[in-house]
């Protein structure tokens, strides 16, 4: 999966963001299930990327509210 995230991701918000700026890599085998709006689910796959997860390794589903 791609990631059409930019510079123009949401900055980071809450806990969970100022915890994955500081975390290591994930460990080996870590699997991240995401949902939410697109945007911020955008945010968190590109972090959890940047932070080493592999992308087969990030299920994602944004919800649009319809």
């Amino acid at each position: 999966a791609r990631s059409a995230c930019t510079g123009a991701c949401p900055a980071p918000t809450d806990a969970f963001d100022a915890w994955l700026n500081r975390a290591a890599r994930p460990p080996r085998g870590t699997r991240a299930l995401l949902c939410g709006a697109p945007s911020r689910v955008e945010a968190l796959a590109r972090a959890l990327y940047l932070a080493g997860l592999p992308r087969s390794q990030l299920h994602a589903e944004a919800f649009t509210g319809e």
